[in-house]
């Protein structure tokens, strides 16, 4: 069995105390470095920092962004960085909501409802699916 290369994580959370516990959590995948932010205005920003790693999964947060934000934001990140999964976490489960941004141009939608390990198994899903099947 081939070894999956390092991948890098970029995830939004505005809540501190929620990010704590994603960051403590999805450092437990394995060949992962994960990044943490706090604002969905700030992804852009890093992405196109020259100093910054290349990523390959982007997990925004859904919290006060609205749906038309969210899917603005996944229009720009896919015209500098087409290569990058995007998903959401959202703490709506309505499923027009979740098509919605699906149909916007993200890649995946995940409930906050649902567990981490849930989010750690469709981020390796989506890793798997984009960047390593060809390994």
């Amino acid at each position: 069995m081939v070894e999956r290369v390092r991948s890098r994580i970029l995830v939004v959370e505005e809540d501190s105390d929620i990010s704590g516990i994603l960051s403590r959590e999805l450092q437990q995948l394995q060949n992962t470095e994960l990044i943490m932010l706090q604002d969905n205005g700030q992804v852009l920003g890093l992405l196109k920092n020259p100093e910054s790693p290349d990523f390959h999964l982007v997990c925004l947060d859904h919290g006060s962004s609205g749906v038309e934000e969210l899917t603005s934001l996944a229009s720009q990140i896919r015209r500098f960085f087409p290569h990058i999964a995007l998903t959401v976490r959202s703490n709506s489960s309505d499923k027009k909501t979740s098509a919605d941004i699906i149909n916007g141009g993200l890649d995946d939608f995940y409930s906050k409802h649902e567990g981490i390990n849930v989010l750690a198994t469709r981020f390796n899903t989506l890793l798997n699916r984009f960047f390593f099947s060809e390994q």
